[in-house]
């Protein structure tokens, strides 16, 4: 199948996570074993796809430096924790009092703190878009990467001799 339709499917399952609790935001009254079941088989998915699949990819494209690539990956996840740290603080709500309707997205922590869950939710499901399409961008890159290389690049024929070859842009290689 490949790692790409791997780490697409991980990204998927991250998306799909954080929608079954927009689609189903009462848990006290609406989730059973059935839907927590369906949440830790989802964020297994997408856990296993991290550590292997997107592990392997940036192996693959940053072959020349792989200190580097495993770096970066170690950074991203870092800012992504900052971010979703101080997020905390910033996306709160206050319950309403006044009507009868329910706060279905500002949940209260046990710290007696309030919070607007809903935005959360819609984050962590537009990263997840935005993580495919920039798979599929990186995708294309590396492709062209990878031709511009070969098509540039000396090899030996039959008789043993070095060829050299034009690239696109007519230089000799």
């Amino acid at each position: 199948i490949g790692k790409g339709p791997v780490l697409v499917l991980g990204a998927m399952a991250f998306g799909a996570e954080a929608f079954l609790f927009i689609l189903v935001p009462d848990i006290s009254k609406h989730w059973g074993w059935r839907l927590l079941v369906m949440v830790y088989v989802l964020h297994g998915i997408g856990r296993s796809t991290f550590e292997g699949a997107l592990r392997a990819i940036f192996g693959d494209y940053f072959s020349y430096e792989k200190e580097g690539a495993f770096g970066n990956i170690i950074l991203q996840n870092g800012f992504a924790t900052t971010i979703g740290y101080f997020l905390t603080f910033l996306l709160t709500c206050s319950p309403d009092t006044s009507s009868n309707s329910s706060n279905t997205y500002c949940v209260e922590y046990k710290d007696g703190s309030f919070h607007n869950v809903l935005l959360f939710e819609l984050i962590v499901v537009l990263t997840s878009v935005l993580a495919i399409l920039g798979y599929w961008k990186a995708s294309i890159l590396f492709q062209k990467e990878q031709q511009q290389q070969q098509s540039s690049s000396q090899f030996e024929s039959d008789d043993g001799h070095t060829e050299l070859l034009e690239n696109e842009n007519g230089v000799v290689a």
